[in-house]
């Protein structure tokens, strides 16, 4: 694992000393190769939590109300979308086994992004009560240690909640 994250960590500490232009081009480039990278993922996703991991610390360094932070999100939306579209019992295990550490992190560490992101949460599960139960339960396991922001981000995710809160184990596993 380490050797896939260095490459990660190198570029990131590099993309903070890029001019405002070449990481508009880089964010559009990556936006632009969506449908690409979801194929890759698709083909091994098991590679999820390393996309994940370096998506999040895009985020992490860009500012919440801005154009880029939204177009990185925008994708990550996509990507987890086509996963879904294409196998969503793998693509819901896989994020709840490599990708829901990624949030809960990023949750914990960045909570005004929390608001702007939790949605993200839900993209990467089929819009059904169950999966959203077990996205649910895997962030409040990830987040045990500090139940204010698990709290405060189940908060957020019933804002973009597609389901009936009127489910008895939905209302449940919110409250």
């Amino acid at each position: 694992m380490k050797a896939t994250t260095e490459p990660v960590e190198f570029f990131l500490q590099k993309f903070k000393l890029l001019e405002k232009e070449v990481i508009k081009d880089i964010i559009n480039d990556i936006k632009d190769r969506t449908g690409e990278i979801s194929s890759s993922l698709m083909k091994n996703i098991y590679d999820m939590e390393y996309y994940l991991d370096f998506a999040a610390k895009l985020l992490f360094i860009l500012k919440t109300n801005g154009k880029k932070f939204k177009a990185i999100a925008e994708h990550i939306s996509e990507v987890g979308n086509k996963l879904v579209n294409n196998d969503p019992e793998l693509t819901e295990t896989c994020f709840i086994e490599y990708g829901i550490n990624v949030f809960a992190r990023l949750f914990e560490n960045s909570p005004e992004k929390c608001t702007s992101l939790a949605y993200l949460a839900f993209c990467f599960s089929p819009a059904n009560i169950n999966s959203h139960c077990r996205i649910l339960n895997a962030l409040k396991s990830k987040m045990k240690e500090n139940l204010g922001m698990y709290t405060y981000t189940v908060s957020r995710l019933i804002d973009c909640e597609e389901c009936d809160l009127g489910d008895q184990e939905l209302y449940d596993t919110y409250y």
